[in-house]
């Protein structure tokens, strides 16, 4: 089963991959490649 139409799931993989490291800012995951924010997510 896809989660995202097209190719978005193996980019979004693929980005996970090169996360390492992550911070907390305003409520906000943010997680990091180096020091490049490369994902944000937020609570609902």
């Amino acid at each position: 089963m896809m989660l995202c139409p097209g190719d978005g799931e193996s980019v979004y993989y693929a980005t996970l991959d090169k996360i390492n490291n992550f911070n907390i800012t305003d409520g906000k995951l943010n997680l990091l490649m180096d020091d490049v924010v490369m994902m944000t997510f937020k609570k609902q």
